[in-house]
C-alpha cells in the first residue's frame, strides 16, 4: 500500500463540490492479485460458458463489422481509380446487409471520423485474444502493445524491473502476509 498526498473533487457523504480539497488516499499497487469484480469486468471470472462465448462472438463481430467499415469507406474516397477487383469488393459491401448502411455515410463524414473508427478498432486485441468485455479487451490489447510496437515481452520486462528496484520500494505496496520481502 502507498500513502499519497491527493486533491479531491467531491465530498463522498455531503454532496457538495469542494475542488482543491487536499487529502490522503491509500493506494494498493499491481503486487497482489485482481479482485474478483475486476476478474468479472475483464471477462474472466463469474460468466456462464455460453454467456460468454456470445459476447465473444458478439465483440468479435464489432471488431469486424469496424475493419469491413474502414475498408469499405477507403475503397470509396478513390473509387475513381479502383481495380475491376477493388471495384467488385467494394459492390459486396454495398450489397452486404449490415456494412452495405455505412459504406457512403462513413466516407462522407470525412477524415476525422475515420481516424475515430480506427482508434475504435486499435481498442481490439488479435482475434484470438478478444474477450467478452471492453475492459478485457482494453486490457488484453494493452499487453500486446509492448510487443507490437517494441518487440518487449510484458511479463518478462516486469520481473526485470521489479529486480532493479530497490527492496525498500519492492516492499511498499505488499502486505506482510504476501511474503517475499523479509518480513
Amino acid at each position: 500500500m502507498l500513502d499519497i498526498e491527493c486533491i479531491t473533487g467531491w465530498r463522498a457523504w455531503g454532496g457538495e463540490h469542494d475542488w482543491g480539497r487536499r487529502g490522503r488516499a491509500t493506494v494498493r499497487v499491481g503486487t497482489e492479485p485482481a479482485p474478483p469484480v475486476a476478474a468479472a469486468g475483464e471477462g474472466y471470472l463469474g460468466w456462464p460458458e455460453r454467456l460468454y462465448q456470445v459476447r465473444r462472438r458478439r465483440k468479435l463481430a464489432d471488431k469486424h463489422l469496424l475493419a469491413n467499415r474502414l475498408e469499405a469507406a477507403g475503397l470509396t474516397l478513390r473509387e475513381a481509380a479502383l481495380s475491376g477487383e477493388e471495384s467488385q469488393i467494394l459492390r459486396a459491401f454495398r450489397e452486404h446487409a449490415v456494412t452495405g448502411r455505412f459504406v457512403a455515410s462513413d466516407a462522407r463524414r470525412g477524415p476525422v471520423w475515420l481516424s475515430l473508427l480506427d482508434e475504435r478498432l486499435a481498442r481490439f486485441p488479435s482475434d484470438p485474444q478478444v474477450t467478452a468485455t471492453r475492459m478485457g479487451n482494453a486490457i488484453r490489447r494493452f499487453e500486446e502493445y509492448g510487443y507490437d510496437r517494441f518487440r518487449l515481452d510484458s511479463q518478462e520486462l516486469w520481473h526485470e524491473l521489479n529486480a532493479a528496484v530497490p527492496e525498500p520500494a519492492r516492499c511498499r505496496g505488499r502486505s506482510p502476509t504476501s511474503g517475499g520481502c523479509g518480513r
